[in-house]
């Protein structure tokens, strides 16, 4: 089974296509296993900063998902690799990577501005 999100961006006009996949689908069954596992990561985007953080991070370990913003791989890489810094793919990639772990349901996630 493999998680996808969409992002599209706002005001750089540029569209991404987020997959996680949980390396060891029988990790589910375990917690202990799961939280031990990694999730491989990939991107069909335009943004060359988006696929340089992709590139950065490759497989992220299900127990970073606990950690804080300062420690969070993918913030760390994001860092280091997006020049804006109210992108709001970082937290589309923890989003999937949540919802292929079964941490989280499919939900869309939305911000209007009135």
């Amino acid at each position: 089974m493999t998680t996808t999100v969409i992002v599209s961006a706002g005001p750089c006009g540029i569209t991404s296509k987020i997959t996680a996949q949980l390396l060891d689908p029988q990790a589910k069954n375990n917690s202990a296993k799961l939280l031990k596992s990694s999730i491989k990561l990939s991107v069909e985007t335009s943004c060359n900063e988006v696929i340089k953080l992709i590139e950065d991070i490759k497989e992220f370990k299900v127990m970073d998902l606990f950690k804080n913003f300062l420690s969070n791989p993918i913030y760390i890489a994001a860092s280091r690799n997006l020049k804006h810094v109210t992108c709001p793919v970082p937290s589309a990639i923890l989003k999937a990577i949540e919802v292929e772990a079964g941490f989280a349901v499919k939900r869309d996630v939305e911000m209007r501005f009135l």
